[in-house]
């Protein structure tokens, strides 16, 4: 039997990708897991019916780093944006509360653990009222 349903992924307006799945229950955790790793667009054609269904990528998650060492902060963007996220770094408190005066949908704030505890508590007692929601 030739499996119902076909997906087809879509990258920079290119076909990059093709897949073939028997169940519904299985085509919805393919693009579940697909979409998380590998974003683009997914094209999903019933064999049987013709029906085609086009699912959009989500925009992206906007990670706003404060970091205190650039290693650590270097590796954890590249991390964050092989996921598909796009990522704001930047040193020190003072800068970060410049930079932020840009963003307006950030959502996530990652406070990096290398500075002193004082440091980190005064940032996250900032962040939680400027942009607490």
């Amino acid at each position: 039997m030739i499996p119902p349903f076909d997906i087809f992924k879509w990258k920079a307006a290119a076909f990059a990708g093709w897949k073939r799945r028997l169940t519904w229950n299985a085509l919805k955790r393919e693009c579940e897991s697909s979409s998380a790793s590998s974003p683009g667009e997914y094209i999903i054609l019933n064999q049987i019916t013709g029906e085609k269904i086009t699912i959009q990528p989500k925009s992206k998650r906007i990670v706003f780093q404060i970091g205190y060492e650039e290693r650590g902060m270097k590796a954890r963007a590249e991390l964050l944006r092989r996921f598909g996220h796009e990522v704001i770094s930047v040193t020190h408190n003072e800068a970060a509360k410049v930079a932020l005066s840009s963003y307006h949908d950030v959502e996530l704030f990652i406070v990096g653990h290398t500075a002193p505890e004082q440091t980190r508590k005064e940032m996250v007692a900032w962040l939680k009222a400027n942009y607490l929601k």
